[in-house]
């Protein structure tokens, strides 16, 4: 099964000779800090990887952080994370290319995470985003997962972004929201699509819908979509799947 792991960033390695501060990354403290008290950020221009995971940080996110322009990774996963996400974040990183800012109890709408040129991974799964899912739609993503949030709205939202390129993502999942409507129309279009999860939303009875040109698909969770219909015979072709959850 596709495990979207964030990739590992030994192509830094001789770059992180020539820098004075290139990584931050710390062996799960257990610290309860709160963690906009750390202004060092704001002197720590050459930061490229901050990976703060796993500890017991609070507060909110801090805007010095803004300041680390050359940063490839944010990783603050599994934290107490509060607060919303400080303006202008979404184009403070030029150069950032994976964002997990996973299970904490951050608040905002996926506007505030949009405008990102160079993001392929974008984590921000059980936080308390809600709204439209269309912000995050955007840039050369191969990773989203938006799950166990408050997002709402019609799915036909996003099948009206054409720039977005669907021939990227490997990974969706937006279950256990509250979206509505039919699910996508586009999905043919995610030819390299392995994990797909849209359960526990609240879409209209529909018909099982169309995947037969996802080959490369080996994880499909659609549980409470309300699908109605005939179970389709082409999901044999469907030669890679491992795990399909329709309950």
């Amino acid at each position: 099964m596709f495990d979207p792991r964030i990739p590992s960033n030994s192509c830094h390695t001789h770059a992180a000779r020539r820098a004075k501060v290139k990584e931050s990354s710390n062996s799960k403290l257990s610290l309860a800090s709160e963690w906009h008290n750390f202004g060092v950020f704001s002197f720590l221009s050459g930061l490229q990887v901050p990976k703060l995971d796993g500890n017991g940080f609070g507060g909110s996110i801090p805007v010095g952080i803004l300041k680390c322009q050359n940063q490839v990774l944010v990783s603050i996963t599994s934290n107490q994370i509060t607060g919303t996400v400080p303006d202008g974040f979404s184009i403070a990183f030029p150069k950032l290319k994976n964002l997990d800012i996973s299970r904490n109890a951050i608040q905002g709408r996926s506007l505030d995470i949009s405008g990102m040129k160079s993001i392929t991974y974008l984590n921000i799964s059980m936080n308390l985003f809600e709204g439209s899912v269309m912000g995050a739609f955007e840039a050369p993503l191969e990773v989203i997962d938006l799950s166990q949030n408050q997002f709402y709205g019609h799915i036909s939202q996003v099948n009206a972004n054409s720039s977005f390129n669907w021939s990227h993502l490997v990974y969706l999942d937006l279950s256990e929201n509250q979206l509505s409507g039919e699910s996508f129309h586009d999905l043919n279009d995610a030819h390299n699509l392995k994990h797909l999860n849209l359960s526990h939303n609240r879409f209209s009875q529909q018909e099982f819908p169309e995947i037969s040109k996802l080959p490369s698909l080996e994880y499909l969770n659609l549980s409470r979509t309300s699908l109605i219909g005939k179970f389709p015979t082409e999901i044999s072709y469907l030669t890679s799947l491992s795990t399909l959850d329709l309950s």
